[in-house]
């Protein structure tokens, strides 16, 4: 059975979501107590966290670049 359109809207955030997450993931590091992010990576990491909030159309999602 083909999925609806709301379907495939959900699928494409969900989608979304676990690219962000693991972007985020990978930058985990830069915040350990030991360090001190540069306003870049805060910033990229805050673009990350914003995404799916910042944004009415998954389509048309563009991910922050990485500094």
């Amino acid at each position: 059975m083909p999925l609806t359109a709301d379907q495939v809207i959900a699928v494409k955030w969900s989608d979304l979501r676990t690219k962000r997450n693991r972007l985020l993931v990978e930058t985990d590091w830069w915040a350990a107590s030991d360090r001190t992010m540069t306003s870049a990576q805060t910033q990229y990491r805050e673009d990350l966290r914003d995404l799916p909030a910042s944004n009415a159309n998954p389509d048309q999602i563009v991910f922050p670049t990485k500094p």
